[in-house]
């Protein structure tokens, strides 16, 4: 079964994975205490964390346009703040028929903004690879929690490195599988895959400033 006819295989209740914006899907994720615990569960970010999404770099001296994805710090430590890039690689139903995953021509620029963070000088930074996978008609109604084919994997694999990064910026993909008819973020599956680990850097007194004033 190819084209079309595999894409209309299966009629679905629950919406794609694949079709959460990324930044919806981000507030999902930081929304969830199961799900922000799972992300953030990185070396450096306290267990309870004071948590912003979007966070306009246009209030901070200097930098005028721009965000942050993710920031991250203990309330009273702001010096030892973590700010994260989100990048998220779809998977959906039509990927399984071209064989190619859908964005991934975007994390070079995500290489680009995640060593702007770097440079700002925040104590931690982070890219976050969020790879999305619907795989409900590929898997044709099993009951299995298969998710991406060997071949998506290979060309994420040759997407998601450190080329081009700052050596202290940690890079962690987080797999988020649909692989049945349940909602997403529902029964599914996944992992994390520590890619590296960031290197702490002394943070500059203005930056500590900026993130204190956010709390």
């Amino acid at each position: 079964m190819l084209g079309s006819e595999l894409i209309n295989a299966m009629k679905m209740v629950h919406p794609s994975i694949a079709d959460i914006h990324e930044a919806d899907l981000v507030s999902a994720l930081v929304a969830d205490p199961y799900w922000r615990a799972t992300i953030l569960n990185i070396y450096g970010i306290p267990d309870l964390p004071v948590v912003r999404e979007r966070v306009s770099l246009a209030t901070m001296p200097g930098q005028g346009d721009g965000d942050i994805d993710i920031l991250t710090w203990e309330k009273a430590k702001p010096q030892h703040a973590t700010a994260i890039e989100v990048k998220r690689i779809k998977i959906g139903t039509n990927a399984f028929v071209s064989g190619r995953p859908n964005k991934l021509q975007e994390y070079e620029k995500a290489v680009r903004q995640a060593n702007r963070l770097s440079k700002i000088g925040f104590w931690q930074v982070y890219l976050f690879v969020l790879v999305v996978v619907d795989s409900r008609n590929h898997n044709a109604g099993q009951i299995t929690y298969n998710g991406a084919t060997r071949d998506h994997e290979v060309l994420i694999a040759d997407t998601i490195t450190v080329h081009g990064l700052e050596q202290n910026v940690g890079v962690v993909r987080h797999d988020f599988i649909q692989p049945m008819d349940y909602a997403p973020l529902g029964v599914g599956a996944g992992g994390a895959h520590l890619e590296r680990l960031a290197s702490a850097s002394t943070q500059p007194a203005e930056v500590t400033a900026w993130v204190a004033s956010l709390a």
